[in-house]
């Protein structure tokens, strides 16, 4: 029996630097191969491929032949009744057709009474919180909608920073990617968090300052302001209130 040569399907994604790994690990688990990542500025161009799914064609030939069958010997059972069918009998037995309509997405969820700005979303007390921390794809829905449920409010929770890059052509001033729980090269969870044009000296607030330098890999404590979630680029902005080495 000759094996049929296998015909693969192919696409392009784009992952933010500092997460490649991770958008890796997620397509890979839908059977996806990496070929080939080409860095694009911010952005990593990740080319996939996995192998089309071969049709069973067989089987659609049994089934056809089955069902000619079965409908030559309901006509054959009619012409024999003697029993002719009335125009459009079927169509008035038949089940009235439903049309379903698209609702509008929701923008906002039902969620707890306000939080005080002065008090903070801690991983530890907020069960939403913890749980959008953990979650594996950065572009989850339920971040714009955590976003904007608590627009302004004050976040605290451990995190890390997974990319740091020049804002334009600043050399003093930053992008800082930022991840939940502790640095991994490997894998990373929670959504792709942001501080936008910072200085990394006196924009972040520092607590107590215990490292010479900050860098990618440099665990910390972050309290931060909740800001937008950017759709095309999932990044959640937030602008940074204090600053912990852990």
């Amino acid at each position: 029996m000759t094996d049929e040569k296998t015909s693969y399907e192919t696409r392009t994604i784009r992952s933010l630097r500092g997460l490649e790994a991770r958008t890796r690990s997620k397509w890979e688990a839908d059977g996806w191969e990496v070929i080939s990542e080409t860095p694009r500025g911010l952005r990593t161009d990740i080319t996939l491929r996995r192998p089309r799914p071969r049709r069973p064609v067989l089987l659609y030939t049994v089934g056809g032949a089955v069902l000619a069958l079965a409908i030559g010997a309901i006509a054959l059972a009619g012409a024999l009744s003697g029993d002719a069918p009335e125009e459009n009998s079927s169509a008035a037995s038949a089940e009235p057709s439903r049309t379903v309509s698209r609702l509008p997405t929701p923008t906002s969820v039902d969620s707890p009474s306000p939080v005080a700005t002065s008090t903070a979303v801690a991983e530890d007390r907020d069960a939403e919180f913890k749980a959008l921390l953990n979650l594996g794809d950065y572009c989850d829905p339920s971040i714009a909608l955590f976003a904007e449920a608590h627009e302004d409010q004050i976040v605290t929770f451990d995190g890390h920073i997974a990319a740091l890059n020049n804002h334009g052509s600043s050399t003093t001033r930053y992008d800082i990617l930022l991840g939940s729980g502790d640095f991994s090269p490997t894998t990373a969870l929670g959504p792709a968090f942001q501080y936008r044009d910072v200085n990394t000296i006196s924009d972040l607030n520092y607590s107590a300052r215990t490292n010479d330098s900050v860098g990618v890999g440099t665990n910390l404590r972050l309290t931060a302001r909740v800001g937008d979630f950017e759709p095309e680029s999932c990044l959640f902005q937030l602008e940074p209130i204090e600053t912990t080495f852990r």
